[in-house]
């Protein structure tokens, strides 16, 4: 995917911690998608799912520095998530990013993960992602 939109894409300017709760989801299965929005939303976040890297670049360029975290799957109908959020990090410096995949992180080459806050490896538990969302900044997990 080229990344033609990149200059429209700004952040807010660089804090220490997230000062919003949205989230984008950048999953193309509908089930695992729902999932993990269903499980950010209880963390109090406000929830934008993308089914590729397309709807994910429409989304932010609709609302420019909204988003403080996206979960992405790295495998999608129309590109690469590990590519496009590459591309992306410079101009959003501040966004915590996850990828998430089915893959073993082991299988991972590690220059591919370089810039990304986490990994998940699907199918994973809720304890997990609330472990990975503790470790880049978001509070504890809600009741």
């Amino acid at each position: 995917m080229t990344c033609d939109i990149v200059p429209s894409v700004h952040a807010e300017p660089h804090h220490s911690a997230p000062l919003t709760r949205a989230a984008l989801v950048l999953e193309d299965d509908a089930v695992q998608a729902h999932l993990v929005r269903h499980w950010l939303t209880l963390r109090g976040f406000d929830v934008t799912v993308a089914p590729d890297c397309g709807a994910a670049v429409k989304a932010l360029r609709a609302e420019p520095g909204r988003f403080a975290l996206v979960v992405s799957d790295i495998d999608l109908p129309d590109g690469s998530g590990l590519t496009l959020w590459r591309e992306l990090r410079p101009y959003m410096p501040t966004l915590r990013l996850l990828c998430m995949s089915a893959r073993p992180v082991e299988a991972m080459p590690t220059e591919e993960l370089v810039g990304f806050d986490g990994y998940l490896a699907k199918p994973f538990r809720r304890d997990e992602l609330d472990r990975r969302l503790a470790t880049i900044g978001f509070a504890a997990a809600l009741p």
